[in-house]
């Protein structure tokens, strides 16, 4: 199970970069239900596929959908990596941005003229 949910991030990563998004977007969340069925919640293999997905929400320009990935990956990342681990300051500085820009508003899409 975790060499398949391993294999799904990649794949998922292979696609974001060449904008294939929807498919990215799946592959992320299938990963997540592997590691939750297997190992629970709390992970710490749950934090990346979370990340990820969080990174694929927010660039689309879904910060609002992107927030409750980044806090849950940050919350795991803290509880078994701590607080000054790269990952978790990583996390905890991709929620505390993208929260930023749900409150000012910015992740609204522009109308045109």
């Amino acid at each position: 199970a975790e060499m398949e949910a391993t294999t799904l991030q990649d794949t998922g990563l292979s696609c974001f970069y060449q904008s294939r998004f929807r498919e990215s977007l799946s592959l992320y969340k299938s990963a997540c239900r592997i590691i939750v069925e297997k190992f629970g919640h709390v992970h710490p293999d749950l934090s990346v596929p979370l990340f990820n997905l969080a990174n694929l929400l927010a660039a689309g320009g879904d910060c609002v959908r992107a927030v409750p990935f980044y806090r849950a990956a940050y919350r795991i990342n803290a509880m078994g990596l701590g607080e000054g681990h790269l990952w978790t300051e990583t996390a905890r500085e991709a929620l505390e941005f993208t929260e930023a820009v749900v409150e000012e508003g910015m992740h609204e899409t522009p109308q045109s003229p």
